[in-house]
Parts: C-alpha cells; sequence; structure tokens
C-alpha cells in the first residue's frame, strides 16, 4: 500500500459505480414513475427501441438520460401511436411510465414501460393550435374562422361544370393511388379523365418536403388541370404529421385550383383536411365525387335537350290540324336551333383562327428576333476576336530583340554565355557587346553596382 492509499481512503471505479447503483436502487427501486421528457436520437431494433429524453428550455438542454423500451412492451406502444395518430418519433413531448435503471458500465438510463396518449394528445392539439394561430395571422382577412369553421380562397373557388384534368399528388405505389384510379376507371357513366401524377411520399420525414414540391410543380402547369386532389391510404394510420404541417395546409388553402382531399384520417380531420377546397375520408370517395359532379353536369345536358324536344313536339300537337302551320313551326323551331349552333361554330372557328393567328405572329417574332440578335451576337463576337488577335500579335512584335536593339538597348555576352547580372563581371573581363547593326569586343574597366 503506497502514500497517497493509507492517507486518504480512495475508491476503485467500479467500487463507486457499485455505490452509486446502490444509491439509486435504493432511491427508487423496482418503482415505475412518471417522467416528462421530449425524444430524440429514436432508434428502432430487432430488441425494441432505442432513444433519449431530454428536457430543454429556450432550445438549452437542461437533462438529458438514456432510454429503452424492450420488445415486449411495443403492444402498448402501439395502442399509444393508435390513439394518439401518431408514431413516435424526434421531437414529441411524452409522459413515460419508466423504472429507473443503473448499470456500472453504462450508466444511468430508464426503462420505459408505457406511454400516456392522453399527455401527447393534448400536446399534438396545441401544436395544430398554433398552426392554425399562425395561418390566421399569415393571411388576415383571407383565411377566416367563423363558427369553427375555416374559410380559405380554395373554399371560395368557383367549381368549373366538368373536372376531368386531375393533377394527383400521392405515392405511386400506394394503394391509395390504385384505389382512387380503379374508381375512376371503373364508373359506370362512361366519363373520361386525363390523371397526371405527382410522386410524394405521403408518410415519413420526407413526405412534407416532396408534397411541397409537387404542388409547385402543378402550381407552374396550372393551366393543365381542372382540380388538384391528394390523396393517401394503405400506410400506416399513426402518421398524418405532415398534413397537420403549416406548410402543407397553407398550399391547400391558397391554391389557385381547387384542391380535393382524401387523406383517409378515420377519426380527426387534418390541418390540410380544413384549409382545402373539400375533404374526403379515402381516396375512393374522392373518385366518386368527381364522376358525381361530372354526371351532374351530363344530366343537365340531357334535360336540357329533353326541354328542346319536348317544346318542339309540343308545338306538333297543338297545331296538328294545321300541318302547312305544323311544318313552319317545326321549321321555325329546327332553323333556330341551327341558326343558333351556326353562330356557336362561327364564334369557335373565329376565336381559334384569331388564336391560331396571334399564335404565328408571336412565333415569327421570335424568329424575327433570334435571327437578328444572332447577326449582331456573331458580328460582336468576330470584332472581339479580331481585338484580340490584334492585341496578341502588337505584344509579340514588342517583344522582338531586334526591335529592342534598334532602340538603343545591347546584349552582353562573355564567353558565349548571355550576361544579365553584375555582380558576375569584373575588371579586365572582356565582353562582346551585340547592339542592332554589328557586335563589339570590348573590356571592362570598372564595375559600379546598384545598391
Amino acid at each position: 500500500m503506497n502514500f497517497i492509499e493509507t492517507a486518504i481512503k480512495t475508491y476503485r471505479l467500479s467500487e463507486l459505480t457499485n455505490r452509486i447503483g446502490e444509491s439509486v436502487g435504493l432511491a427508487f427501486g423496482d418503482e415505475v414513475i412518471p417522467i416528462i421528457g421530449e425524444i430524440t436520437n429514436l432508434k428502432s431494433a430487432a430488441s425494441g427501441m432505442f432513444l433519449e429524453l431530454i428536457e430543454k428550455q429556450d432550445d438549452k438542454v437542461l437533462a438529458k438520460v438514456r432510454a429503452v423500451i424492450w420488445k415486449q412492451q411495443l403492444a402498448r406502444i402501439h395502442a399509444f401511436e393508435a390513439s394518439t395518430g401518431q408514431r413516435l418519433k424526434d421531437g414529441m413531448k411524452v409522459l413515460v411510465r419508466a423504472a429507473v435503471a443503473f448499470d456500472p458500465l453504462y450508466g444511468l438510463s430508464l426503462k420505459i414501460k408505457d406511454i400516456d396518449p392522453q399527455f401527447s394528445i393534448g400536446e399534438l392539439e396545441l401544436q395544430r393550435l398554433a398552426i392554425f394561430k399562425r395561418l390566421l395571422e399569415t393571411y388576415p382577412g383571407r383565411i377566416q374562422c367563423v363558427d369553427d369553421q375555416y374559410l380559405t380562397p380554395n373554399k371560395s373557388l368557383a367549381r368549373k361544370s366538368v373536372w376531368q384534368r386531375v393533377a394527383l399528388i400521392t405515392s405511386a405505389n400506394s394503394d391509395g393511388y390504385r384505389d382512387f384510379i380503379h374508381e375512376l376507371d371503373g364508373n359506370t357513366s362512361g366519363i373520361c379523365y386525363q390523371v397526371s401524377l405527382f410522386d410524394a411520399a405521403v408518410q415519413g420525414v420526407l413526405a412534407e418536403e416532396q408534397i411541397i414540391r409537387q404542388f409547385n410543380l402543378i402550381f407552374q402547369r396550372k393551366h393543365e388541370f381542372d382540380v388538384v386532389v391528394l390523396v393517401r391510404g394503405g400506410g400506416s394510420q399513426t402518421d398524418f404529421s405532415a398534413y397537420d404541417s403549416f406548410n402543407v395546409a397553407r398550399a391547400c388553402a391558397v391554391f389557385p385550383l381547387p384542391v380535393l382531399t382524401g387523406i383517409g384520417h378515420t377519426r380527426n380531420e387534418t390541418i390540410s383536411d380544413q384549409m382545402a377546397h373539400q375533404s374526403f375520408k379515402t381516396p375512393t370517395k374522392v373518385a366518386v365525387f368527381l364522376t358525381d359532379h361530372n354526371f351532374a353536369f351530363l344530366l343537365r345536358a340531357r334535360k336540357e335537350a329533353e326541354h328542346i324536344q319536348s317544346f318542339a313536339l309540343r308545338n306538333h300537337s297543338e297545331r296538328k290540324a294545321d300541318g302547312w302551320r305544323t311544318k313552319e313551326t317545326f321549321g321555325y323551331v329546327l332553323a333556330t336551333v341551327l341558326e343558333r349552333n351556326r353562330k356557336v361554330l362561327q364564334t369557335l372557328a373565329q376565336e381559334l383562327y384569331q388564336a391560331a393567328h396571334r399564335r404565328h405572329q408571336e412565333r415569327e417574332e421570335v424568329r424575327r428576333h433570334i435571327a437578328t440578335h444572332i447577326g449582331t451576337l456573331a458580328h460582336s463576337g468576330l470584332l472581339a476576336r479580331q481585338n484580340v488577335l490584334r492585341l496578341l500579335f502588337e505584344s509579340v512584335r514588342l517583344l522582338n530583340p531586334a526591335l529592342l536593339l534598334a532602340q538603343g538597348y545591347a546584349v552582353l555576352h562573355r564567353n558565349g554565355e548571355r550576361l544579365t547580372d553584375a555582380t558576375r563581371v569584373q575588371a579586365g573581363d572582356r565582353l562582346n557587346v551585340r547592339v542592332s547593326n554589328g557586335d563589339l569586343d570590348v573590356t571592362v574597366n570598372h564595375v559600379t553596382l546598384k545598391p
């Protein structure tokens, strides 16, 4: 035993960690205690889920401890996700019931037994309320809450009589996409649709970013579509966070084309549902609505046709005794209908001709503009290159040794070696001096160096 060990009490590291473990055991034992914290560094493995719980204040971490949810407890976690409609994820604030443990190798940790869904539902609702408030403050007067119903620019858009050109935002591999297309293709009314898929993740961390990117792409081609459809289906029933985000909800609220949602939240509407033109529970119901909307137009058109036919037949019956009048009346009705259609066709033909003429003029103007600029650019480029060549030629000419000698300069050699340094010359050295019109042999009398 050395001096230090006899002078003061020392601990081996294992003794210290064992005493800490004993203290933790005495303080908590097998007690399961409620703890509030925010999830971070969440990872899944075959044995369970590993994470850290932290406490923050003004974005500063005040405390952090490791935690584990063993696979035997995962059924409770699935129940939590089903109750809240949210998966466990980083940044989620939770109230857990956990046992405190200390291991000499791994330190302090929490063994999570359960998570209180009611606490997280309250936290999620607070986040939703904050997003609703932000939308109202960002678009004052345009987004309003009246009697717990949200009025948005998208809801006030007029509906076209027919919606056939559909911009569809969903995942190409999802059941929601297949259900929507199947319902449209199989409609019994014989209505045809032109559906353009804008592929995006519908759940997970990338969903919000990809959905917004597709909204932006549709905006650039908005004249090609009648309606935007945002659907989700076939995935987890516990990940709707993208549709409760500010950015996706804002896109649904202010987009210049009507937005129909079929997100599939079975218990509550997402914020995007409440901002969009109209929301439905499933992708199939969105497709049914589109077909019903278009079929209603067909019914109105059919009724108008029947009305015209009925008018003609009624007049025919009333004037049946007067054959010539019947013929005249029917002829008048037929002539009126034909004249009306003729004028419509003339108007359409004139509009098509004018549109084609304008397009031709625009293309001619573009062609002339390109032709003019190509000539100008070619001429400018040629002049620039001529100037560069002129400058290069002048630079080479100025470096010609003969020109330098003609200006009074000389080239010195000693024993056939060119001299450029006065320190290498001594009095009495014989040098060869080349000038513009000959060579001189000289003897050096004195060398003066520059200071």
